[in-house]
């Protein structure tokens, strides 16, 4: 089920973060509740039904509402986060990553520490071994300081190995990188990557769906990936062994649409069996960065674009209905642009560009042909 995002956010986040913790595990229930009830403050209101009686709200799920633990841990997670320098970023509201509106199982709360801009929905989620051959290494570091330099976000889940590699790499090539943790903001893991998370701040940011103190327990990471998958618009495996975590990200993100990309490895290594499984599966083959951007729509000779973007008028845009007044000139002269051209035609950074076509393509205002033109949307027409 995809939950609308029309929600009452003058809901606090006390309220976000209470549904929340009771349902870490269950979105699918929170959002279920919140697509009947509509707002979390709604939902804690709901008195029982009179003996003999239904609402709908299985009584084990009743339960769990009713119980005051959740409400006093949300004011604790509230503090936390505010002694420590979190956002809590709330389903829907100001701030929430683009690339999960629409999304089902998401979480209803993110815990962030950095900044997370409307660029970053271009982005690319890296992931591999952690045990990494010298070769995966280099395909890491290659792919991505190359898309970052082409103002492609890179997303990984700072473990040891290939995201590590794919994080620094992007730091190093001047560009943005997000992390997705499987443990709370408190508890940074592994904890010899504790220096980079800090790094990633200052380009980008380090996420998580859960408390600020919990640990890196083992079923947190596959919980995480459906995450680290949504904020991409393709996930690229490098090196995965046949019963990789890495192929449960890549499994979200073929169910969320996304593109899934493989870099072939050795095929009689058993470091590279996941990932050769895949493309016997239907993943995308690719041995180039640029090939990867090519399907994304980026020019390979974009260079990277911190700026955030803004609708020409300086105010940062959700998604639109119609095209912005600073494009509706340019495809009323031609019908059809390519990324490269626009970026030309507006003197705009490219990363910001690309941005505003990803956000304007989701909301059907353009539409990108296989050739990686752009032509208005039906709508529009």
């Amino acid at each position: 089920m995809i939950l609308s995002e029309q929600h009452n956010h003058i809901d606090s986040p006390i309220d976000w973060l209470r549904l929340h913790l009771a349902f870490l595990y269950q979105p699918q229930v929170a959002e279920e509740l919140l697509e009947r009830l509509g707002t979390p403050r709604a939902i804690f209101s709901q008195s029982p039904p009179p003996r003999g009686s239904e609402d709908g709200i299985p009584p084990a799920v009743r339960r769990i509402l009713e119980d005051r633990r959740f409400l006093a841990a949300a004011g604790q997670e509230a503090i936390r986060s505010r002694r420590d320098g979190l956002s809590i970023l709330c389903r829907g509201g100001p701030g929430w990553p683009e690339n999960l509106r629409n999304l089902p199982s998401m979480p209803l709360v993110l815990f962030s520490r950095g900044t997370i801009l409307e660029e970053d929905c271009l982005a690319v989620g890296i992931v591999g071994s952690r045990r990494p051959t010298p070769y995966g290494l280099r395909q890491a570091e290659r792919f991505a300081g190359r898309l970052a330099a082409l103002g492609i976000t890179v997303v990984s889940g700072l473990a040891r190995g290939i995201d590590a590699a794919a994080h620094l790499s992007a730091l190093e090539a001047g560009g943005r990188t997000l992390a997705v943790l499987g443990s709370g903001l408190g508890r940074i893991y592994p904890r010899e990557n504790q220096d980079l998370a800090r790094r990633i701040t200052g380009a980008g940011a380090v996420v998580s769906e859960f408390p600020w103190d919990a640990p890196p327990r083992q079923f947190h990471f596959p919980h995480r990936n459906r995450i680290l998958s949504g904020l991409s618009r393709a996930i690229l495996v490098i090196e995965a062994g046949d019963k990789s975590g890495s192929l449960i990200t890549a499994e979200w993100a073929a169910e969320q649409g996304r593109d899934v990309f493989v870099v072939p490895g050795r095929v009689d290594g058993p470091e590279a069996l996941g990932s050769l499984r895949l493309i016997q599966e239907g993943a995308r083959l690719v041995v180039d960065p640029e090939e990867v951007a090519g399907v994304l729509g980026v020019a390979v000779s974009g260079t990277p674009a911190p700026a955030v973007f803004n609708d020409g008028a300086g105010n940062p845009g959700a998604a639109a209905k119609s095209l912005p007044a600073h494009l509706e000139p340019l495809f009323a002269q031609e019908d059809s642009w390519h990324a490269d051209q626009l970026i030309q035609k507006l003197g705009r950074p490219p990363g910001q560009v690309l941005a505003e076509l990803f956000r304007l393509e989701a909301a059907g205002a353009v539409r990108r042909a296989p050739d990686g033109s752009y032509t208005k949307g039906r709508h529009c027409l």
